[in-house]
């Protein structure tokens, strides 16, 4: 069984019946196998044990799909325990279907039904590794959930940089997170507050760029200058 392949025909389902202006209203861009393959190659990861994963606004499963996928070849005695974390019911039945796919090869998998801002804040629980395809949408100054974030200490213009933020909070020791989002937090004194909480939190070990801004999203019709 390839699970990346099993998650391509989810993803594809659901871009098959995606409303406009519901993928607008949630920031949604839904990771190609190609992109979930690369960013399962990033973390360097123990040989043996148990490896606690994240995926945040999991839609339809693709990133953990390529990571388990990878684990299932190079790393055959870490076993894998995944939370995918997911607020769209609409999703449901494809993530389901590639948490059952990962069951399958052993993996331990969780879909919690929230958004992941508010579940991130009071869960309490932190990961080894978090990867993530966060919605990319700006958020509306005071808000509720700009209020929310903004009483918890982490101040963003963006959804993607509040989930890295969170994110970055919910690691253990020595965790790592994997993350594609536009590589607008780079510059500009809106992501100065977000930078420094990052690189107060975490340290950054690998920054990929792609030569082309069609090539991530190009089959959502997004020119998107996107970095992992």
């Amino acid at each position: 069984m390839n699970l990346v392949d099993r998650a391509a025909e989810g993803r594809r389902a659901v871009l098959a019946e995606l409303d406009s202006t519901t993928q607008a209203s949630h920031g949604q861009y839904f990771t190609p196998a190609a992109v979930a393959e690369l960013m399962a190659e990033l973390p360097v990861l123990p040989r043996s044990g148990e490896l606690r994963v994240l995926d945040p606004g999991a839609g339809s499963g693709m990133l953990t799909a390529a990571l388990t996928q990878r684990l299932r070849f190079t790393h055959p005695d870490l076993r894998l325990d995944i939370t995918a974390v997911e607020a769209d019911i609409a999703l449901l039945p494809s993530l389901r279907r590639t948490m059952a796919d990962c069951e399958k090869v052993g993996a331990t998998t969780r879909i919690i039904t929230a958004d992941y801002i508010e579940w991130a804040l009071t869960s309490g629980e932190s990961f080894d590794l978090i990867i993530q395809n966060p919605p990319y949408r700006k958020l509306r100054a005071k808000s509720s959930t700009d209020v929310t974030l903004r009483r918890a200490g982490i101040i963003v213009p963006n959804l993607y940089a509040a989930f890295m933020a969170l994110g970055a909070l919910q690691l253990t020791p020595g965790g790592q997170q994997v993350s594609i989002t536009p590589r607008s937090w780079m510059n500009g004194p809106y992501y100065q507050p977000f930078r420094r909480l990052l690189l107060r939190t975490t340290s950054i070990d690998t920054i990929h760029t792609f030569e082309s801004r069609s090539l991530v999203f190009g089959d959502m019709g997004v020119l998107q200058e996107s970095i992992i």
